[in-house]
């Protein structure tokens, strides 16, 4: 029918079942494919787009690409209303360690969703709860619920910073009096 937006649409669909089925490599490369055709586009096509791309990604364990490509990716997602960076995010904290900084990650990515009235799909839970269930294994349980309270209370661009600025400066945080 020659309707470029729908073969963007149905392309960024087989990125998702490509990941779904575990065949990352192949979804990176077609989401390359994508986001090299769409050229900068801020369309909700590249929002999507961007999403298997750094799914891919993180599934990878190319954490260093992931970090390059996120602040395109979350002004494009953002524009689109689409808080789906947030759990992605959380699960990069999480891989790398990062326990406190997974916990407000995934405080952030609770709040997020909820302040956009979009339910947590079933993927996108999963990685909340893989990101919970690694920082967990760090943190007792006092110290997880007061990170994810903290979390709750980040914006968008901290969020940002907390992921893409420097783990040294910023994992833990200690407040006067606790942990």
């Amino acid at each position: 029918m020659n309707d470029l937006a729908m073969a963007d649409a149905a392309d960024t669909n087989v990125v998702t079942a490509l990941s779904e089925l575990g065949r990352n490599e192949e979804a990176l490369a077609r989401s390359r494919t994508i986001l090299e055709r769409l050229a900068g586009s801020d369309s909700g096509n590249a929002a999507w787009a961007w999403h298997g791309h750094l799914g891919s990604l993180l599934a990878l364990g190319r954490f260093e690409e992931f970090r390059f490509a996120a602040p395109r990716a979350a002004s494009v997602l953002r524009k689109h209303g689409l808080p789906l960076i947030t759990d992605q995010y959380a699960v990069l904290l999480a891989e790398q360690g990062r326990a406190h900084d997974a916990a407000r990650m995934i405080g952030h990515a609770r709040s997020a969703y909820q302040a956009c009235g979009m339910a947590i799909e079933a993927a996108h839970l999963g990685n909340l709860e893989r990101a919970e269930r690694l920082a967990r294994a760090s943190l007792d349980d006092a110290i997880f619920t007061r990170r994810v309270a903290e979390g709750r209370l980040l914006d968008d661009a901290a969020a940002d910073r907390l992921v893409l600025g420097s783990p040294e400066r910023l994992e833990p945080v200690t407040k006067a009096g606790g942990s």
